[in-house]
């Protein structure tokens, strides 16, 4: 299960939350948490353009990528967590995955999308079709 804890930094485009990701764990039948920060960034057509995560203890390194990625709109509606990451997320999370919809998922989705994942276990930068089939199977998981 993922779920957001804070938000870090927001801006119209972008944001920067604190997630707990929690879990069995399959070989041992324990719980684990597993917290880690989550830049998400939106290109001008409101479809995700970037996503980076971050290990939790570094988040002087994700506020600087917020900084070097995020616009700043000074005419932004000063609505409280209303930005267009946000809504994509709602979107997404609320209504096409509850859906099952993998084709408004998909319309959703930058062909220039960049995922780069800098948690010191994981380091990795894919594009646009090994990001989709991450994406994909996670999708496909049941619940």
């Amino acid at each position: 299960e993922l779920r957001q804890v804070d938000v870090v930094a927001l801006s119209p485009e972008a944001h920067l939350m604190r997630v707990l990701h929690t879990g069995i764990d399959r070989a041992s039948g324990g719980v684990y948490e597993r917290p880690f920060l989550s830049l998400m960034v939106v290109d001008g057509d409101g479809k995700l353009a970037r996503a980076e995560w971050f290990d939790d203890d570094r988040e002087a390194e994700a506020l600087a990528r917020f900084e070097a990625l995020a616009r700043h709109d000074p005419e932004a509606p000063t609505e409280l967590f209303a930005n267009a990451a946000s809504r994509l997320l709602d979107r997404a999370a609320h209504q096409l995955w509850a859906a099952r919809d993998w084709d408004g998922i998909l319309a959703m989705i930058s062909p220039a999308i960049r995922m780069d994942d800098r948690r010191r276990i994981v380091r990795l930068e894919i594009g646009y079709e090994e990001f989709l089939a991450q994406f994909r199977m996670v999708f496909d998981q049941p619940r």
